[in-house]
């Protein structure tokens, strides 16, 4: 197929984001359906690149935020950096995400990004988690590009945490047929806390997690998460906070596509190699901010 000329080829890069993408956080519809999607993963790379080069920060983090729906000039600056954490899955393996907050305070939402990722509100099984030795038709949920464990505040049950913590521990499960499974999936959990949050000051694990089950807040569970994500409804999700249909902004499937080609090479950038972390840390937590960081610079650079 011939490469579109450069006006018709600006038809793909930038779209009208449409409706869907307003009515995506309260149907949690993959708004990525709705747009072009004629672009593998190298091809996106390329023209994403291309796409924020010579921008500035300011202009990348708009171009990042309107395609992912949401409309940038409503935002403040906490809620940009939630946003880009929470694209870490998308551009880096094994990226391990608690997301805790207020109701409707779009915590799921990255969910709705990709039809790709799988979605469960109750404790998955280990057959679940590893696969059904009785139906093999269904394919292991740590098998997913994303796994997401929604309303983990009701989760009382300490079943199937052994296999959680061991796989967020060395990215491995023992599979159906009894073997060493390797596999990229990376676990979100969302829940609602008990205690609202109004300043920084208060924003720490022990706030953000009331109300949540004490299997989630042990200290190697906590440990192996990337991030602990605090949503608060200081900001309400009013349609303001979304692209409104008729407004332009980048297609959604170059900046997954582009972020899945840098996801399957999983490189920590040089740059980022070099960085000198406080040798207190430990070497998971040392591994685990070069690895977000790298994954940030993934996506704005």
């Amino acid at each position: 197929m011939p490469s579109p000329k450069k006006d018709t080829l600006n038809i793909f890069i930038q779209i009208d984001k449409r409706k869907i993408v307003q009515e995506y956080q309260k149907n949690k519809i993959p708004f990525s359906v709705s747009e072009e999607n004629n672009f593998n993963p190298e091809k996106a790379f390329k023209l994403y690149s291309d796409f924020l080069s010579n921008k500035s920060l300011q202009e990348r983090f708009e171009a990042v935020m309107n395609a992912l729906g949401k409309n940038y000039l409503t935002q403040e600056l906490y809620y940009y950096f939630i946003y880009l954490i929470e694209l870490l899955p998308y551009v880096k393996n094994n990226i391990h995400l608690m997301i805790i907050g207020d109701k409707g305070t779009g915590k799921t939402g990255c969910m709705a990004y990709s039809d790709k990722n799988y979605m469960m509100s109750e404790m998955p099984t280990e057959a679940e988690l590893r696969g059904s030795k009785n139906d093999s038709t269904k394919k292991p949920l740590l098998d997913y590009p994303i796994l997401f464990l929604d309303e983990i505040g009701d989760y009382a049950t300490n079943d199937s945490m052994g296999i959680i913590k061991s796989f967020e521990t060395n990215n491995s499960y023992t599979n159906r047929e009894n073997e060493k499974a390797i596999s990229k999936c990376s676990i979100i959990k969302c829940g609602n806390n008990k205690g609202k949050i109004d300043n920084f000051k208060d924003l720490i694990a022990y706030n953000v997690l009331k109300g949540i089950p004490n299997i989630w807040k042990k200290e190697a569970i906590l440990d192996r998460q990337t991030a602990l994500l605090y949503h608060s409804d200081n900001l309400k999700l009013t349609d303001e906070c979304f692209i409104q249909a008729g407004k332009e902004a980048l297609n959604i499937n170059i900046l997954l596509n582009a972020l899945a080609y840098a996801r399957e090479k999983d490189e920590i950038r040089d740059s980022v190699k070099n960085i000198k972390i406080d040798s207190n840390i430990s070497s998971r937590k040392n591994n685990i901010i070069k690895k977000s960081l790298s994954g940030l610079l993934d996506i704005l650079y």
